[in-house]
């Protein structure tokens, strides 16, 4: 047809299809944060389910969908959650958008490729991040990730820095490139501190009073927003993926991971204080522990030092 392969045909169609209308303002592409938004939609539970199962499927495959993919609900899905990461990413967003000359062409894979050839290992994995963490309200600019390898090495000879090195990491984004290189073998101590804020819930909301039984006016129901203070050892009252909310979390990513190698995917919980022995040599990424789509309502800063743990008395 002449609407393009099938992935972005129909990753377009349902990417279009989540829109909100706000302030009299169409707003398509919307990312719902919540079943109650999209009822009966299930696309972000179709991916969940698929990788508790261990089916994952790659970019490539979602690529090489045939026109009789979607014959069945699954492949709306995964088609949905590509189409998300390339128009909603900073990276690939004109790029992405720039083949909407070429849906005409039996050659649009093809040229897709090409387009991302310099950076579809990185391409790869932000989607690989994408759907393994995938949830409601999914904040692909939040989660955004800077592959740049980094040069500064604190076991540099005749750069030796027995004091460490200082991180900022905000808490309103995901995985950060601390610019700092980690050598295999070595052994480093990383110590947190600071206090941010990991969460913000509005209550009581107009939602939860039932307007018969509301003491107050229509539209004048106080709201009391409670914050969720944190410090990098996360708070205990609710967790994450088995970690506490809000913890300090650290991955040595090298510079060109072997096939399958996610290690964003395989955080160390840092909190407080910790030391990691890296296996390979790579870039230190930081971030504090936290659903993806849950981003927005955090705010501040931790500061981390890293130091050798030879240096440490």
């Amino acid at each position: 047809g002449g609407c393009g392969p099938p992935w972005y045909m129909e990753g377009m169609a349902e990417y279009c299809g989540t829109h909100r209308l706000e302030n009299d303002r169409l707003n398509l592409g919307y990312m719902p944060r919540g079943r109650d938004e999209a009822p009966g939609w299930g696309r972000v539970r179709i991916i969940q389910d698929a990788v508790a199962e261990g089916r994952v499927l790659s970019l490539d495959d979602v690529l090489d969908m045939p026109p009789t993919a979607h014959r069945v609900n699954e492949p709306y899905a995964w088609c949905w959650a590509a189409v998300t990461l390339l128009d909603r990413h900073s990276r690939y967003r004109d790029r992405f958008r720039g083949m909407i000359g070429h849906v005409r062409d039996r050659d649009f894979n093809a040229r897709f490729r090409r387009l991302f050839a310099d950076d579809w290992r990185e391409l790869g994995e932000e989607w690989r991040l994408m759907v393994s963490d995938m949830e409601y309200g999914y904040d692909v600019a939040r989660c955004a990730v800077d592959f740049t390898p980094a040069e500064d090495a604190l076991s540099r000879p005749g750069t030796e820095r027995p004091d460490g090195r200082e991180f900022v990491v905000a808490a309103d984004r995901g995985w950060q490139n601390s610019g700092l290189r980690l050598e295999a073998g070595k052994t480093y101590r990383l110590t947190a501190s600071g206090r941010y804020q990991i969460a913000a819930t509005t209550t009581p909301s107009i939602r939860e009073w039932p307007i018969e039984k509301s003491p107050f006016p229509l539209g004048e129901v106080p709201a009391e927003v409670n914050i969720w203070w944190c410090e990098p050892g996360g708070v205990s009252i609710r967790y994450y993926k088995g970690r506490p909310l809000g913890m300090l979390l650290a991955a040595v990513r090298p510079d060109q991971p072997a096939e399958g190698n996610y290690p964003l995917l395989n955080p160390a919980a840092i909190g407080l204080d910790a030391t990691i022995t890296p296996a390979e040599t790579g870039t230190l990424f930081l971030k504090v522990n936290d659903s993806p789509g849950e981003l927005h309502d955090n705010a501040g800063r931790l500061k981390v030092l890293v130091r050798m743990s030879s240096d440490i008395n």
